[in-house]
């Protein structure tokens, strides 16, 4: 019964929020960041949302970091093309009587584009790049139920030019039964709005749910 309550509350969520997307209005420019982080969660495509445990836990859903009992730092490091970066720093440190809190650091950017004149010939350099600070909070609750929250400072820096908004996700991890858990995330649940000299873009909510079913192999 505990399990189908905390469904519904699920459900309701994505029900009101899906009926904002018919909304009028420009729907803004998805986060660069979807790649998502932590080379496991990557190996497994990013179905990482009712898996999560650990540091990388501040962008896959704050509410794992209530899983932790141990400090924990998860890096990653990848060259993409031409200069381009992609790097995620999470650390998540628990506590006895307070819950979890975590922080990260997301980033990427571009270095060395050659800037050219009229008459194509080369210039000083400039960089390209987005960064995403995170902010977070996990608590267990009762009822196996945990809980989460990420405030979130995103930066585009290109050439001189400067923008900066700010987000907020909320997120669930349950464990209705043994070997069985259901993850969800509301990324930008407060949406980062972004202007950059004279164009503003909004980061539009992104949604992300998912289960988990374990199962231990009898040892012969």
């Amino acid at each position: 019964m505990k399990f189908f309550k905390f469904l519904k509350v699920c459900l309701l969520l994505i029900f009101i929020s899906t009926n904002s997307l018919f909304a009028d209005g420009d729907a803004g420019r998805e986060s660069v960041f979807l790649l998502g982080v932590d080379a496991k969660a990557l190996g497994m495509g990013g179905a990482f949302v009712s898996v999560t445990s650990g540091a990388s836990s501040v962008y896959w859903n704050p509410a794992g970091l209530a899983l932790l009992d141990k400090a924990e730092v998860s890096l990653l490091h990848i060259s993409l093309w031409e200069e381009t970066f992609y790097d995620f720093v999470g650390v998540g440190y628990p506590t006895l009587d307070y819950g979890s809190f975590g922080i990260g650091a997301i980033r990427l950017g571009t270095s060395d584009i050659i800037k050219r004149d009229i008459f194509n010939q080369p210039g000083p350099s400039f960089e390209n790049s987005f960064f995403e600070y995170i902010v977070s909070y996990g608590k267990s609750l009762p009822f196996t139920l945990n809980a989460g929250a990420n405030f979130k400072i995103l930066n585009h820096s290109l050439d001189n030019n400067s923008a900066t908004g700010f987000g907020l996700d909320l997120g669930f991890l349950a464990n209705p039964i043994k070997y069985f858990s259901l993850g969800f995330n509301w990324q930008d649940l407060i949406e980062p709005e972004m202007k950059l000299n004279n164009s503003q873009e909004n980061i539009p909510y992104n949604l992300k749910a998912g289960t988990k079913f374990t199962y231990q192999f009898p040892h012969h």
